[in-house]
C-alpha cells in the first residue's frame, strides 16, 4: 500500500525517467550540430599566472601541455587575496572536420593570427584552424582549433595561452610595457624602446655583466600602495639580431633563429646559458629607473636625465593602449603615476659594451637615479 506521502516521489522518479528517454531519443533523432558533445569530456590545470588563480580547460591533453609551457614564461607573483579568476577553455576539433589539415602548416611560430576588438570583447583567429573569443571584463577566454594546430605544443603555448593571458592582463589594474627588464640588488632597470633600437642587446650586455634578467620583450608595472610591482614576460629568453649576436661571438653557437613581422632574429634560452641569471620573481617594493634606449653614433655611451613630463612622452608609445575610454584613461593614469615616482633617462648606446655596462652601474650608485618623493598639492 502506497501512502499519501510517497507518492510525491514516486512521481518524481517516474517524471525523471521519461525524461532520461526524450533525452536518449532526442541524441538518437538528431544531430549534435554545435558539437557540444565533443567538448563535454574535459580536465583542467590549475595555476596562477601573475597572482591570479587561473584555470585552464580542455578536452585534448596535449593543449594542457602547451599551456604547463606558457605558464613557465611568465615570471612569478605572489597570490593575490580576493583576485578574481582567469579561465581558458581551449577545445580541439575532431581530425576530420576540417579540410584544410590536409594543407601544410606554416613554419613553427609562423602561424599567422587576426586580432579584432570592441568593448569588453576581443577575438584571435588562427586562419583555418580555430579562433579564440575573449571577454575582458570577466577574464574568460573559449577557442576552438583544428587537430594539426594543436599537435603545434609552441604554437598552441604562444598564439592561444600566453597572448590570450597577456590580453587579458590590461584589465587587471596593470600596464603592459614593451620593455626588457634587469635587476641587481633590488634594483630594477625596465630597458624601454622600439624595436632594433638595442634594447636586447643592451639587457644581454648586462646579464653577460653579472644583472639578473626578469624578461626580455613584455613587462606589466602594478601599482602597490607607495611603491610598484613588476613582473615580465617571457622570463629566462632574449631575442637579437644579427648585430646585436655579433657583439656576443661566444654565443652565436646557442642561438636559434626566429621569423618575425619585423626582420629574423636570434632566440638565446639564458636559463642554459645563464642559470643564475633569471629572475623568476623580483623581490618587494624594488628601486625602479626607466631607461629608454636608443643606438647612438659613438662608441661610447651616454645617458641623459628626462624631466617626468618628457619621460612621459616617451613612455606612451612604450606602452599597450589599445583599450578604449573609460579603461584607457585608468591606464595612462596608472603610467602618469609611475613616470610622476621613479627617475628616468634617455640612454644612447654604444658598441662599446664595458660602456654600456659602465653607465648603468653609475645609476645604480648615483643619487639622481634615487625615486623622487611625490610632491605635496
Amino acid at each position: 500500500m502506497t501512502t499519501a506521502s510517497e507518492t510525491p516521489q514516486e512521481g518524481v522518479s517516474t517524471r525523471f525517467t521519461k525524461r532520461e528517454a526524450l533525452l536518449v531519443l532526442a541524441q538518437k533523432t538528431q544531430q549534435d550540430g554545435w558539437n557540444r558533445q565533443r567538448y563535454v569530456d574535459t580536465r583542467t590545470l590549475n595555476a596562477s599566472v601573475f597572482g591570479f588563480p587561473l584555470s585552464v580547460v580542455s578536452n585534448d591533453g596535449r593543449v594542457l601541455e602547451a599551456a604547463g609551457l606558457a605558464l613557465s614564461r611568465f615570471s612569478s607573483a605572489a597570490l593575490r587575496r580576493r583576485a578574481r579568476p582567469l579561465t581558458l577553455r581551449i577545445f580541439v576539433r575532431e581530425r576530420g572536420r576540417d579540410p584544410a589539415v590536409s594543407l601544410p602548416l606554416p613554419a613553427d611560430g609562423a602561424m599567422p593570427s587576426t586580432y579584432d576588438a570592441h568593448g569588453d570583447h576581443a577575438a584571435i583567429g588562427f586562419g583555418d584552424h580555430g579562433h579564440c573569443a575573449l571577454n575582458l571584463a570577466t577574464g574568460e577566454a573559449v577557442a576552438f582549433m583544428s587537430d594539426a594546430l594543436a599537435a603545434r605544443m609552441s604554437d598552441v603555448a604562444h598564439l592561444v595561452v600566453s597572448t590570450s593571458l597577456l590580453i587579458l592582463m590590461t584589465r587587471r589594474g596593470m600596464v603592459q610595457w614593451h620593455a626588457a627588464t634587469v635587476v641587481r640588488r633590488n634594483h630594477a632597470f625596465m630597458i624601454i624602446g622600439e624595436d632594433n633600437r638595442g634594447k636586447s642587446t643592451t639587457a644581454l650586455a648586462l646579464v653577460h655583466s653579472g644583472y639578473q634578467l626578469l624578461g626580455e620583450s613584455v613587462t606589466y608595472t602594478r601599482r602597490r600602495r607607495t611603491s610598484f610591482e613588476i613582473m615580465s614576460f617571457p622570463a629566462g629568453y632574449l631575442q637579437v639580431r644579427a648585430g646585436g649576436l655579433a657583439l656576443f661571438p661566444e654565443l652565436a653557437a646557442h642561438a636559434q633563429p626566429v621569423v618575425s613581422d619585423d626582420g629574423d632574429k636570434w632566440r638565446l634560452d639564458l636559463r642554459a646559458l645563464f642559470p643564475h641569471a633569471i629572475l623568476d620573481r623580483l623581490p618587494a617594493a624594488p628601486r625602479l629607473t626607466l631607461l629608454f634606449v636608443g643606438v647612438g653614433s659613438g662608441p661610447q655611451t651616454t645617458l641623459l636625465r628626462l624631466s617626468p613630463d618628457e619621460a612621459l612622452r616617451r613612455a606612451i608609445p612604450a606602452c599597450s593602449l589599445w583599450e578604449e575610454r573609460p579603461v584607457l584613461d585608468g591606464i595612462i593614469d596608472e603610467v602618469v603615476a609611475l613616470v610622476e615616482r621613479v627617475p628616468a633617462f634617455e640612454m644612447v648606446v654604444g658598441p662599446d659594451l664595458a660602456s654600456v655596462v659602465a653607465a648603468v652601474d653609475g645609476l645604480r650608485q648615483d643619487r639622481q637615479a634615487r625615486p623622487r618623493e611625490k610632491e605635496t598639492r
